[in-house]
């Protein structure tokens, strides 16, 4: 992933990182859940038609006709400036960065110039892409690159739909003087027709880098409200340099959600924080050959201090040697659990990885430590495990391979962070998917990484919660 800095100055800088999504049509497109990265597409990448369905031609032919704005269909995305009465309009692919949770698509648009002739044509200046975004937070915003401002909408630093839950953090390039982290300084102020209503209840935190300030909710913001975090000109350097302006950067938070009524008897709810133990989750590792010493570590650990004191997850460690490692998590619930024998169920899981692997860092052998470490999840009936043949052990269940998911477990997204430097930080994942039981009533919940890095990779995961819905 790109870089996340606003410039605030030339000796000052501070980036603003926050799990966000949007609602605006035209900008950009709200992403439905975590999307299955079935192929490389992790960022915009343009398609030829002749490679198309007949469905998502379909979908091109109709969506290049809508209004000016970015549409999408799965991962197929068409950007469109409409309906031009001439032939002297053009619309081109630049490039595509991650920027504040941002997937940007930079386009250059040419209109036709003055006192030049073109000819008298309907036309419709388009471009299709594909694109996976790997965190169900994740937006898109399409960038016109002679003005740097979004193609379709002249709004700066807004973010919209962020979640009711979420915290900030604010990076600085250099070291900060925590005297001036203070609540005078650094804020959350909720907005009413434009102007500052009230401060909004928040804990600051200066991280151990010296560089990151955490910025904390002490309780839930609204539903559908607007509100600005303001950083001070006078958050100082440890060397007293300051800003040259206050900084303000807005948000305004998600619909409430509509809450479809269920039948409480055929709901089951499991959450796992792992306080004293691992709560009789287990690990594993596989596909590696058996004399292989792939330095596989499971075991239940406090989180590195910069995500939270006293916080305790499950710590998975292993060396690459294979190219292959598939390492992952996994829990047993039963009949004890009150699951039922031989019935479908709606499994959502929702879980927190804590990653240290930012996209600064992100090169390495064979395939990135990030992006090539492919998180996978899944259910199912039977107990997953790794089998010893000809001397490989391999996993009983379908989870596909690397990048591609399988039948019983799928790719959710990659454990790439969002900032950069080696600080641990907390990366929330979603997932749904349906499994029957067998006849003894079980089910088995998975959670892993499929690495395509040749190293070691380490990281924990924490705060897993599991809905079973009985379909």
């Amino acid at each position: 992933m790109g870089k996340s800095k606003f410039i605030l100055a030339s000796l000052f800088a501070v980036s603003v990182i926050t799990p966000i999504g949007t609602a605006n049509a035209n900008e950009v497109r709200p992403v439905e859940g975590v999307t299955s990265v079935q192929n490389s597409f992790l960022h915009f990448t343009e398609v030829d038609l002749k490679s198309l369905t007949d469905e998502e031609k379909s979908f091109v032919e109709e969506a290049k006709k809508r209004k000016p704005g970015l549409y999408s269909q799965g991962n197929l995305y068409v950007i469109t400036l409409g309906e031009k009465p001439t032939t002297g309009y053009s619309l081109k692919f630049v490039e595509s960065k991650t920027n504040f949770e941002k997937e940007q698509i930079f386009v250059k648009m040419t209109s036709p110039a003055s006192g030049t002739f073109v000819g008298d044509a309907i036309t419709y200046p388009y471009i299709v892409g594909k694109l996976e975004l790997p965190s169900k937070y994740m937006s898109i915003e399409v960038i016109d690159v002679d003005t740097g401002k979004s193609a379709f909408l002249d709004k700066q630093d807004i973010f919209e739909s962020v979640h009711i839950h979420k915290d900030w953090t604010i990076r600085f390039n250099t070291q900060i003087n925590e005297n001036t982290v203070t609540p005078e300084n650094i804020y959350i102020y909720e907005k009413a027709n434009g102007k500052e209503k009230s401060k909004f209840p928040a804990k600051l935190s200066l991280l151990s880098d010296g560089k990151t300030v955490k910025v904390t909710p002490l309780t839930s913001y609204k539903y559908s409200n607007n509100y600005t975090i303001f950083i001070s000109k006078e958050v100082s350097s440890t060397k007293n340099v300051k800003m040259k302006n206050d900084k303000e950067v807005s948000f305004s938070t998600m619909k409430e959600p509509e809450v479809v009524p269920v039948d409480p008897s055929k709901q089951i709810t499991f959450s796992y924080k792992f306080i004293g133990g691992a709560e009789g989750w287990e690990g594993a590792f596989s596909d590696y050959e058996e004399d292989m010493d792939i330095k596989a570590t499971f075991e239940h650990k406090f989180l590195p201090s910069e995500v939270g004191k006293s916080l305790e997850g499950l710590y998975l460690s292993s060396s690459n040697r294979s190219d292959d490692v598939f390492m992952y998590i996994k829990k047993k619930l039963s009949t004890e659990d009150g699951i039922k024998p031989n019935t479908t169920y709606q499994v959502n899981l929702a879980f927190d990885l804590v990653t240290n692997i930012g996209p600064d860092l992100d090169i390495g052998a064979g395939g990135s430590p990030g992006g090539s470490v492919f998180v996978k999840a899944g259910a199912t009936a039977v107990e997953p495990k790794p089998i010893l043949e000809k001397n490989y052990y391999r996993t009983n269940i379908d989870h596909g391979d690397q990048s591609e998911g399988g039948t019983d477990a799928e790719v959710i997204g990659n454990i790439t962070k969002t900032s950069e430097g080696d600080l641990y930080e907390i990366k929330p994942f979603e997932h749904k998917v349906e499994v029957t039981t067998d006849e003894n009533g079980e089910l088995w919940l998975v959670i892993g990484t499929d690495s395509g890095f040749e190293g070691i990779t380490s990281l924990y995961y924490t705060n897993i919660h599991a809905t079973i819905t009985e379909k």
